[in-house]
């Protein structure tokens, strides 16, 4: 009889391997995202940045959740009940979640737009859904279209600098240090995706 297939991975290492993978893909994301910047899909490339942030909260979440799990547990295989409950619906699985722990950023005085979208009534979640769909609510048609330039740019600056404050964490795991050669690797991504981004032009201020 063939064992049932794992819903969540038992080691930590595992874990680790999936936290760069999932780095790796929100990397993938953005770069995706500024090329569709480039040749104006704007609403697509909105989309897309939403989805790098989301990819970013879950490397924090794991990182925050399965490095807790290690140090009270004590062991390197990880409890089923604390699996079950990073992987589940409300958690892994939840894209506002997704998304309030993509910005793990320190309280300013200004709170960034970016952030301000990410609330009790998931607008954040709802503009990624509507630049990708054509919709007709409240009696009118509703287009990704109205997703431009500003929205874009502003969700891949942001994103952006979520990389940046994120460093080397991916790279190393409990009980291990930063190094010259995890924060060299951080920094390769992070200078890859600043060209890709710094590349772009930005949208034209209102009123201009």
């Amino acid at each position: 009889m063939r064992r049932p297939a794992r819903k969540h991975p038992v080691r930590y290492a595992t874990t680790l391997r999936l936290e760069r993978e999932v780095y790796a893909n929100a990397a993938r994301l953005f770069l995706d995202a500024c090329m569709l910047y480039a040749n104006r899909s704007f609403p697509s490339a909105y989309a897309l940045a939403i989805l790098a942030l989301e990819e970013v909260g879950k490397v924090e979440m794991m990182d925050h959740v399965c490095f807790e799990t290690v140090l009270n547990d004590g062991s390197f295989r990880l409890k089923s009940d604390r699996m079950d409950h990073l992987f589940s619906r409300r958690m892994f699985y939840c894209h506002p979640n997704k998304q309030a722990w993509g910005v793990n950023s320190p309280r300013r005085k200004r709170v960034p737009a970016v952030e301000r979208l990410i609330d009790d009534r998931n607008t954040l979640d709802r503009h990624k859904q509507d630049s990708l769909y054509v919709g007709f609510t409240q009696g009118r048609i509703r287009s990704p279209a109205r997703f431009g330039a500003t929205h874009a740019h502003r969700q891949l600056r942001y994103v952006l600098g979520a990389f940046e404050r994120l460093g080397d964490l991916p790279f190393y795991g409990v009980f291990e240090e930063s190094t010259r050669t995890t924060k060299k690797e951080a920094k390769r991504v992070c200078n890859e995706l600043r060209v890709a981004f710094e590349g772009l032009r930005s949208p034209p201020h209102r009123g201009t």
